[in-house]
């Protein structure tokens, strides 16, 4: 039988990562599910890629010295660290100029 680890089903917020878990005893294991709205993140981003490329198209032509590139969701940069990515700066890049992956992109520039 399964018995819930975390008691109650709390709000913790729209971008929040919610976790719930449970144990079962027969076949003595111990189970994890975590989920994150990202739809409002990728919208975001996506207003954010078009005000870039107006700014970058707008006679300057530069970047800046600064430039946020991306802005990943709790939820897959703990997918990302798992599989090794995150701390490898060859595949992160690799990973973020992906056309699969352009939905957390902030800007058009490659890196």
């Amino acid at each position: 039988m399964a018995e819930s680890l975390i008691p109650g089903s709390e709000d913790w917020g729209d971008n929040q990562v919610k976790t719930s878990g449970w144990a079962d005893s027969m076949a003595d294991a111990v189970y994890f599910h975590s989920e994150q709205e990202v739809s409002p993140i990728m919208e975001r981003n996506k207003a954010d890629r078009k005000a870039f490329a107006v700014n970058k198209n707008s006679g300057s032509g530069r970047y800046g010295e600064m430039t946020m590139v991306a802005r990943i969701p709790n939820i897959v940069v703990d997918q990302l660290m798992r599989e090794g990515l995150w701390w490898d700066k060859k595949a992160m890049k690799k990973w973020l100029n992906d056309p699969n992956n352009k939905g957390w992109r902030t800007a058009d520039a490659w890196l």
